[in-house]
Parts: C-alpha cells; sequence; structure tokens
C-alpha cells in the first residue's frame, strides 16, 4: 500500500495501480477469512480497514487517470465495507471521494447529494475538516451549476468551519468561492471583500497560484461595478504570476480578462493582443494535454474566441468575426471527434463525406 501511495504521488499511476492490486488480493483474503472465522462483517476488522484503504487508493488513481466508472466501482465497493463494519470515519471518506468523481463527472445533483450526507455523518462525528471540506464541495457544485445563492450559504459554512479548525489556507479558498458566488449575484462589492481576505491570507503562505485565482475574480468583479482600469490591473497582476510560475491556465484566462478590460477602455488593439495571447496558450495546451485529462472546449475556454468575434462586429469585420466562430468551431469539433467513436457523416454523398473526413483530419492534427 506504501508503494502505491508513493507512486501515486509521484503520477506513476501504473506501477501504483499494480501495487494497489497487489495488496488487495492479500486483504481480500484476510478479510474472507476473518468473515468466516468471526461471523460477521462488523466483528471482521482484521483486513477490512486495510482493504478499504486499498480501494480508496485505487480510486484515487483512477480518478486521477479519467476514469471514473472504475473509481466509482472501488469507492462504492469501500463505502459499503465502511457501512457494514459501522465505520464511520471511512464512510464519511468514502462519501467526499464518491462526491468528488460525480463533480468531475458533471453530475452535480449527486455530487450535492453525496456532499451534503458527508456533512450530516462529519457533524455527528464531530469531524469538522471533513465537514468543512464538504461544504465547500457543495458550494462549488451549486456554483457550477448555475445556482450562486446557495453557494454563497455553503461557502460561508465552509468559511466558519475552517476558521473554528485554524485551516488558514482552506478559509481562503472558501473566500475565493464565496466571491465568485457573491459575483454571480452581482454583489460586486462583497465579492471584492471576500478576494481582499483570500488574497492576503495566500500571500502570508506564499501561495502563488491561489492569489492568481483570487486576483482573476477581483478583476472580474471591478469589471462588474465597470471600474475598467482597475480590472486591467488585477488581470495584469494575476498575469504576472502565471508567467512567473508557468501556468498556462493562468495565463490564457488572465489574458482574457485583460482583453475584457481593454475593450471596454476601447483599446482595440490591446485588447485583440490578449485574446490572441489567450487563444494560443489554449491551443498550445490542447496540443500538449491528453486528451483524457483535459476537459471540454465547451467548458469554458471558447471565451477569448467570442471576445474575437466582439472586437470584429465592433469594427464592422464579418470576415474577421467568421474566422474565429470557424476557428472555434473547429475546436468543438474536434473535441466530439476525439471524444465520440460514433462517426457524424452518415447519409451524406460521398464527395462530401469525403470533405468532410479530410476537413477533420487536418483538425485533429493541429
Amino acid at each position: 500500500v506504501g508503494i502505491g501511495n508513493v507512486r501515486y504521488l509521484a503520477g506513476d499511476y501504473l506501477p501504483a495501480l499494480e501495487a494497489y492490486g497487489r495488496a488487495q488480493v492479500l486483504y481480500e483474503r484476510a478479510y474472507s477469512q476473518a468473515l468466516i472465522a468471526m461471523k460477521g462483517p462488523a466483528s471482521a476488522s482484521f483486513g477490512r480497514a486495510q482493504l478499504t484503504r486499498v480501494l480508496q487508493g485505487i480510486g484515487r488513481v483512477r480518478t486521477a487517470q479519467g476514469d471514473y466508472r472504475a473509481a466509482l466501482e472501488a469507492y462504492d465497493r469501500a463505502l459499503g465495507l465502511a457501512t457494514n463494519a459501522e465505520d464511520r470515519p471511512a464512510e464519511a471518506n468514502a462519501l467526499a471521494s464518491l462526491a468528488e468523481v460525480r463533480y468531475r463527472q458533471g453530475q452535480y445533483d449527486l455530487a450535492v447529494e453525496l456532499y451534503r450526507k458527508d456533512v450530516e455523518l462529519a457533524k455527528a462525528l464531530g469531524d469538522g475538516n471533513t465537514m468543512a471540506h464538504a461544504l465547500a464541495g457543495i458550494g462549488l457544485a451549486e456554483l457550477v451549476r448555475g445556482r450562486p445563492a446557495p453557494a454563497v450559504e455553503a461557502y460561508t459554512q465552509a468559511l466558519t468551519a475552517y476558521e473554528a479548525q485554524g485551516d488558514q489556507e482552506g478559509m481562503g479558498r472558501a473566500l475565493t468561492g464565496l466571491g465568485y458566488a457573491q459575483a454571480d449575484l452581482q454583489q460586486f462589492t462583497d465579492a471584492l471583500a471576500a478576494y481582499e481576505k483570500a488574497i492576503a491570507i495566500f500571500t502570508t503562505r506564499g501561495r502563488q497560484e491561489e492569489i492568481g485565482r483570487a486576483l482573476l475574480g477581483k478583476s472580474m468583479a471591478h469589471a462588474g461595478l465597470d471600474e475598467h482600469e482597475r480590472a486591467l490591473e488585477a488581470a495584469g497582476q494575476a498575469a504576472h504570476i502565471a508567467a512567473a510560475i508557468g501556468n498556462a491556465d493562468l495565463t490564457w484566462r488572465a489574458a482574457t480578462r485583460a482583453g475584457h478590460a481593454n475593450r471596454r477602455l476601447g483599446r482595440a488593439d490591446a485588447a485583440r493582443a490578449a485574446y490572441g495571447t489567450a487563444i494560443d496558450t489554449i491551443e498550445r495546451l490542447r496540443r500538449e494535454v491528453g486528451e483524457d485529462t483535459e476537459p471540454s472546449f465547451l467548458d469554458d475556454r471558447a471565451e477569448p474566441y467570442l471576445g474575437m468575434v466582439d472586437l470584429a462586429a465592433d469594427a464592422d469585420d464579418g470576415r474577421g468575426a467568421l474566422t474565429y466562430v470557424e476557428r472555434a468551431r473547429a475546436q468543438v469539433r474536434r473535441d466530439l471527434l476525439r471524444r465520440s467513436p460514433v462517426t457524424i457523416d452518415k447519409g451524406m454523398p460521398a464527395a462530401d463525406r469525403d470533405e468532410e473526413r479530410a476537413m477533420l483530419r487536418e483538425i485533429v492534427s493541429t
């Protein structure tokens, strides 16, 4: 198990699975023998706790690989073992893991349901740390599924729970999430206050990426208040951090915020350059990052392309607008082609089908 844990932390997933698999065989045998000898899962603690930990490890690796079905199987088995043995801490751990996978799958309703069960169990156990993490998970899932009011409530409760635990980084993350939820409710002044507190916490702890994420939110909040110079300043600070730590995701997001601010300030050339940086970074990421671990283009990466379309429309440049519409469509179609084994050209005339397939091959190769 220790070898599996080390390999997982190093990102060596196949050796990690091999080590966990060998441990699973041993602990399955020990657990089965204990069940026979002690006549019941609650009594057969020998092997069961170890097997539960192995299943959690397998679930973590499968989650990191993007194999969510296998991760759910492992976590479901761990939850069943813990529940039957009335091992409440292990049950809480398995619930949190299942909720994370459901969130990653985009099944936000199920994620919230599992996190709520985890909150109630953590309350019963007096486990403030688990409760805080589960509340923050609820906040994130509610925010992503477009329910900012429940997200504000959950993040506020998470903040209180983290504060009670003395978890400064947890407080910073909850404050950042709270800011995004408040901004979605157009409570921009409150959002700015939350971001400032988060930045102060992360600054004392040297957490540069987290500072950058909060600065992105700060830029958005200033934009909501029509404070576009301040929005541009915050985006620039985030971009500086992104360059310093080599974070490409933060780079394109900061460039997109700068593009928006410059466009609202009437600086079309600067906006175009910023959007161009964002688009170039996104397309480089798509070439470098494996498709299994890359989020869908439809998630949020269309934003700088749409910014370019808006700039072209501002200049009555229909051809320029069409260029970026088609460029964005190419990325979407690339997603669909890579993620679906189903052909999309059935029923086309032969000449059109050949042209379509040639175009798709070109898209995928870029």
